[in-house]
């Protein structure tokens, strides 16, 4: 709520993180089709399945810190100022 000023648009954020943390690799893992044919064992099959997740896992989180960091606001006095020595 520090962040977003106030409580409803910390609950929005918190909402969207939320849905975008488990949708995104949830269609990365769904995505995945195995390929029965070639008698590869399950293990390995659900395993590269888990790999997708993953993979949609961080490019979801990477996202969610782009879009946040372009809507949390900054103290534009301390940036003109420069860095304190």
């Amino acid at each position: 709520m520090e962040l977003c000023g106030t409580a409803e648009r910390a609950r929005f954020w918190l909402a969207f993180s939320n849905v975008t943390l488990v949708l995104v690799p949830l269609i990365f893992a769904l995505d995945y089709n195995p390929d029965s044919a070639s008698g590869t064992n399950l293990v390995f099959d659900m395993a590269t399945q888990l790999k997708h997740a993953i993979i949609g896992f961080v490019m979801a989180l990477t996202l969610l810190a782009i879009i946040l960091f372009r809507f949390i606001p900054r103290d534009k006095s301390s940036v003109a100022a420069g860095p304190s020595r």
